[in-house]
Order: structure tokens, then sequence, then C-alpha cells
């Protein structure tokens, strides 16, 4: 680039008989001209997307053409978008040639991408048969959006009402001794379309329940003679299925094991007779 240009001339003026010469000195300035920017796209990108601006220009003088561009663009027409910056943004993009620019107002759009809501922690449960289990269900949206909780997949008689799961299991949740596993699946959603699921694992233990008499001969008391037999008999049931076994104790180291037994006394006096029922727990 020529900033000016010194040119030098002769002028001659001749009459009739002689000429006259002038010496003349003419000085060209250059005048520098601004790039010119080609037009820019429109820019669309989702949250956590990146915006890049290729902007291209033509100076007429021929000179390096550099590039500048307004916030939040870095310097190298870079912008890596997060989750809070949805919105339509003018960004400056301009074109030099290190004396003269051109700018133009470019639009870019960042639309905006929903975040899934996110549960809070819940320990694995564990609860004995006949036995409340209670806990709450908290959820947390980071766009701030209003959240639908619930539960997908719970037992029958659960209870999931604002936030609070409650369970009773009952004494037929487990069958027969040790323990059982269940699951409660809860969801929450802050649009039609994404659903985010949290599984909680409750371990139900086994209760076990006494037998229950349900019939007994003789009665709880009664008359006898010296040498006369004696029938003890008594029935029984288990409310958890269980097997029973019967055993009827006279003394210390006298007993008999069955429903139903024999027994003659050979001394007179108040004997007393004990029964136990029981399932092996």
């Amino acid at each position: 680039r020529v900033a000016s240009l010194r040119v030098t001339g002769m002028v001659a003026a001749c009459g009739k008989e002689r000429c006259t010469n002038q010496t003349i000195e003419l000085s060209v300035t250059n005048i520098n001209q601004a790039p010119v920017l080609e037009a820019l796209p429109k820019i669309i990108v989702n949250e956590t997307g990146t915006a890049v601006f290729d902007p291209a220009a033509l100076d007429p003088d021929g000179d390096r053409v550099s590039f500048y561009f307004g916030a939040p663009f870095n310097k190298r027409g870079r912008w890596i978008t997060n989750y809070s910056d949805a919105g339509i943004y003018s960004v400056l993009v301009g074109a030099s040639d290190g004396i003269e620019s051109s700018e133009k107002l470019v639009d870019v759009t960042v639309w905006d991408v929903n975040r899934i809501p996110l549960f809070g922690s819940i320990p694995a449960q564990r609860a004995r048969e006949n036995e409340t289990i209670s806990f709450n269900v908290q959820v947390f949206d980071p766009d701030e959006d209003d959240v639908l909780l619930w539960a997908d997949e719970m037992p029958s008689d659960a209870l999931f009402n604002e936030g609070i799961f409650s369970w009773t299991p009952g004494y037929n949740a487990v069958n027969g001794s040790g323990t059982k596993e269940f699951t409660v699946t809860f969801a929450a959603s802050s649009d039609q379309e994404n659903t985010v699921k949290m599984i909680v694992p409750i371990t139900v233990v086994n209760s076990n329940r006494a037998a229950v008499i349900t019939l007994l001969e003789p009665a709880l008391a009664t008359n006898t003679t010296i040498g006369q037999p004696v029938t003890f008999k008594a029935e029984a049931f288990d409310p958890d299925g269980d097997a029973l076994h019967y055993s009827w104790k006279f003394g210390i180291f006298d007993s008999l094991s069955a429903p139903a037994v024999r027994r003659t006394f050979t001394t007179p006096g108040i004997k007393t007779v004990q029964l136990i029922v029981d399932d092996g727990d």
C-alpha cells in the first residue's frame, strides 16, 4: 500500500522563437478503502452447543483483513453456550485492515434445553412384617420448572402422597422364614417428553407369629383317680403356615411329644401339666 506518490513533470510554453520550461511536482495521496464484510447467516444452537462465526471479507486494496467479535464470543469467533443462555443475541462482527473497518450485527439464537429433574438420595430400606416404613422423596429441577412426581410401581397396599411413601407389609409379605426383596419405582417429569425414574429397594423381614391353640382337652382343670388313664389332646394352627410341634410336660424329665397323649397318675395330689406348641422359631 502506497500512502502517497510524488510525481515530477515539466511544462513548456513556446512562442514564435523561444520556449519557456517550468518544472512542477504533483503529490498523489492514497485513500484507504474499508474491507467489505460478506453477509453472515443467522446462527441457531441449543443450550450447551457451540456457536461459531466463519466470516469472510474482501479488501478492495488487497490489504490483510482480521476479524473481531462482540461478547459473548471469543477472539476466534466461538461461544460454548450453557444451560442458562437461552435467548436471542445481536452480536457484532467486524472486519478490519488495520485502519478502516466494517461491521455487521448478526442474530444468534440459543434454544432452551429442558433438563430432567434430579432425585435426592434415598438409601435402601428395611422393615419387618407388620411394621410401618415411611420416607420422604425429594426431587429438584435444575431449570426450576414445576415437577410432577408420582410412584410408578409400588406394592398395592402402599401409599404415596405429597412426596411421602408409607407402607406396612402384611404378615404374608414373606412366605416362610427369612426375607423378601421388594422395589418401589418413583418417576418425575417437568415436561411431556422426558421422565426420570428412581428405584428404591426394600427388604422385608419375616415376623414369626405364635401358634394359636384352638382345642384343649381336658379343660384347664379336671379331676381323675389314681390308675385311671387320662387323654390329653390339643389342636392348634400357625398363622404363618409353619409346621407345629406339640410337647406335653408332666415334670422336669417327664414329657411326651404328640398332639394327643395318654397319661396315668400313680400318686395323689395336684398335678401341673404344661403344653408347648411351637413352630420351630
